[in-house]
C-alpha cells in the first residue's frame, strides 16, 4: 500500500481517534510505541488500545516523556537498531530477502522519489510490506 508523505494528505487520512489526541496523549504513546519497537512488540493502532498501552505514562510530565524518547531511540540505535529481534536495515533496491531477527523494517533510500521507502516484514505471509512508498 503507497501512502503519501505529503503532511496535508497524512493529516487527513488519520482518523479522528487518532488527531484528536491532546499533545499529552499522543507523547505518551510515540513513547510506547518506541517501548514496543525496541522490544519487537506488536500493538493495534486504534486510539483505545494505543491508550490502554500508554495510560500508565499519563502521570509523567511532557519533558520527562521527552527525556524517554530520546532514552529509547538511543537504546534502539545503540543495539544496532534491533530490539527484540526487531532489524532495521536499508538499502538502495526494495527488500527480497528476510530479515535475521522475528521481525524486521527496512528503509529503501531515496533513489529518485522523495522520500524512499519504508517496508516491513509480514512474517505471516513471509514478504515485506510497504508502509510508505514501494510498489
Amino acid at each position: 500500500m503507497a501512502q503519501s508523505c505529503n503532511p496535508q494528505a497524512l493529516f487527513s487520512a488519520s482518523p479522528c481517534a487518532v488527531t484528536c489526541l491532546d499533545p499529552k496523549q499522543a507523547k505518551a504513546i510515540q513513547v510506547r510505541l518506541l517501548c514496543a519497537i525496541l522490544n519487537g512488540e506488536i500493538m493495534a493502532c486504534d486510539k483505545d488500545t494505543l491508550m490502554a498501552n500508554a495510560n500508565c505514562l499519563m502521570c509523567l510530565e511532557p519533558w520527562q516523556l521527552d527525556a524517554i524518547m530520546v532514552y529509547l531511540l538511543c537504546q534502539i540505535m545503540a543495539s544496532g537498531a534491533v530490539g527484540g529481534g526487531t532489524v532495521v536495515t536499508c538499502g538502495d533496491v526494495a527488500p527480497v530477502a528476510a530479515p535475521t531477527g522475528t521481525c524486521g523494517l527496512y528503509y529503501q533510500r531515496n533513489t529518485g522519489v522523495s522520500p524512499g521507502s519504508l517496508y516491513y516484514w509480514d512474517a505471516g505471509s513471509a514478504s515485506w510490506v510497504p508502509l510508505v512508498g514501494g510498489p
